[in-house]
């Protein structure tokens, strides 16, 4: 009976493996397609540019717009808004005279 057992068993695993070894493999996956390139912002920001330094502001005003930078004890500062990084000639630190 063990005879019988065994031989069953072996011909079980050998028709298993061979089943296997015919079984196709599926074709592999393709590459997902690539990200599209973002272009590089133009701008990194919008300053407002005083005669005593610059402070940020939001990217929703426009340059050239009039602006104010804060600074303590309790000073309003006048500017100018601008881009960062600037385009044309332009000194982010102007020398008081």
């Amino acid at each position: 009976m063990r005879r019988v057992l065994a031989a069953v068993l072996v011909a079980g695993l050998g028709a298993a493996a061979a089943a296997a070894a015919q079984k196709p493999r599926p074709a592999p996956r393709p590459a997902p397609p690539a990200a599209p390139a973002v272009p590089a912002p133009t701008t990194l920001g919008r300053i407002c540019s005083t005669a005593w330094g610059a402070c940020p502001l939001p990217a929703t005003i426009a340059p050239g717009t009039p602006c104010y930078c804060w600074a303590p004890p309790n000073w309003w500062l006048p500017g100018v808004a601008r881009e960062l990084p600037p385009r044309g000639p332009w000194d982010p630190w102007p020398v008081i005279r």
